[in-house]
């Protein structure tokens, strides 16, 4: 199984906390609230498709990013 996939069924198997840094975990994410944190993931999935077509642009990122704060 490669990183990507791994990521992916550690989310969907609602196990976030292993895949996110250490540094992050450990500190509670206080500033970041769930909702955030999960849309970020979704993005990072959305980029890392296989389909150059299936990705979003960076334009379409900097949209999403900016939308989630």
């Amino acid at each position: 199984m490669d990183l990507c996939m791994w990521a992916l069924q550690c989310f969907k198997d609602n196990h976030i906390s292993e895949i996110l840094d250490p540094t992050i975990a450990r500190k509670g994410v206080t500033r970041i609230k769930d909702h955030q944190l999960i849309a970020c993931i979704q993005l990072a999935f959305m980029c890392m498709a296989r389909e150059v077509y299936n990705r979003p642009t960076m334009v379409e990122v900097t949209t999403k990013l900016k939308n989630m704060i």
